[in-house]
């Protein structure tokens, strides 16, 4: 509960200072983006019944921004700006099976 409020209040302070800075783009912070990517596999899991994701990768293009001292992820969108599409890089994020470890014995 403490770390989710603490992840809250970070958001919104630098959700505040974009706004100060007339910031077009969010700028997510790291963990802001794992918990997206969490929540979109396992929604794929969870409503898909007959679909098991091992081993893949999901590709996506953003930018990399900086808000204050707060490095974090450029999002696109459709309406985002041409300076914003011509600086996008390709991060590609693998999902592998854990490794299994042999049992002692």
């Amino acid at each position: 509960m403490k770390s989710d409020r603490d992840g809250l209040t970070k958001n919104l302070a630098l959700a505040n200072k974009q706004l100060a800075g007339q910031a077009t783009e969010p700028v997510l912070p790291a963990a802001e983006v794992a918990k997206l990517v969490d929540g979109l596999v396992g929604d794929l899991g969870s409503r898909l019944p007959g679909l098991v994701i091992r081993d893949g990768e999901m590709r996506l293009k953003v930018a990399f921004g900086r808000v204050g001292g707060d490095n974090g992820f450029v999002v696109p969108s459709a309406t985002s700006s041409p300076e914003t599409r011509d600086n996008l890089h390709e991060i590609a994020l693998r999902f592998d099976r854990p490794a299994q470890t042999p049992k002692p014995g």
